[in-house]
């Protein structure tokens, strides 16, 4: 059995979800019983012994949750207090190196509800000296991928009590690939750049073409597989491309 309490400010008694979640088993639907009490208080019964945590939820307020416990048979666990608060916001600019703020596309991670796992749950634009601004997914940490033209941010937060966070985001310097030429070649195939690890930013990450001869800028740090056209087929050679600098690929 697992106990506890729910509030809201100036509501004692708020009108909310309240689910147990499991640790061991994310994408199970909620395999408990609720039963409610006056002033916030709640009850939950009938699940397996396990490892869960409580979320609560309402319109207007983002999910909170419990500490992680361990739940065994016949024994009472209690969950403590559930604070919901009115949504709030997280907000920012995005900086270029030289501390000029700049437009860019602002992706807010939050945690699945059913797997526990990251996604993507909020888009924003920052507009210059305007920034952005996103609502928060939950209370407490946050994720934020970050992509413009000077540059691109994986960036950790939380927000406070309130739900209230502002972030100013240091964008980090893109990397190059540099293709050698293919002399002789009249019209040479272009070659394809295949990502295979690089930051995941909210959106994915297209395959890039490029002329032998040619340099791509703006490409993400990370490992990428480079498809080189031959005849018959493909030569596919993996390149670590840095960050803020430059690989050369021949091709030859």
């Amino acid at each position: 059995m697992v106990v506890g309490r729910v509030t809201r400010t100036g509501d004692p008694d708020p009108d909310c979800w309240i689910s147990l979640e499991s640790l061991e088993e994310p994408g199970r639907e909620d395999p408990s019983v609720l039963e409610s009490f006056n002033e916030g208080g709640f009850r939950l019964t009938r699940f397996r012994p396990g490892r869960y945590r409580v979320r609560a939820r309402m319109d207007g307020a983002a999910a909170v949750y419990s500490r992680e416990f361990d739940a065994r048979e016949g024994t009472v666990v209690d969950a403590g207090l559930l604070v919901l608060r009115d949504d709030g916001a997280i907000a920012g600019i995005l900086l270029d190196a030289g501390g000029r703020a700049v437009d860019g596309v602002v992706s807010l991670f939050g945690r699945d509800p059913a797997t526990l796992r990251p996604r993507v749950v909020g888009t924003a634009r920052a507009l210059g000296r305007q920034g952005f601004q996103l609502p928060p997914h939950e209370s407490g940490p946050f994720t934020l991928g970050v992509r413009a033209a000077e540059g691109w941010a994986r960036v950790e937060g939380a927000a406070d009590e309130r739900g209230l966070a502002w972030v100013e985001v240091r964008l980090r310097p893109y990397g190059r690939v540099e293709m050698g030429g293919l002399p002789g070649v009249e019209e040479p195939a272009p070659l394809r750049l295949l990502p295979l690890e690089v930051p995941d930013l909210g959106s994915r990450q297209a395959p890039l073409e490029a002329r032998p001869g040619a340099t791509l800028e703006g490409v993400l740090p990370g490992r990428w597989s480079v498809r080189i056209p031959r005849e018959g087929g493909e030569e596919a050679r993996e390149v670590l491309v840095p960050e803020g600098a430059a690989v050369r690929v021949e091709p030859r």
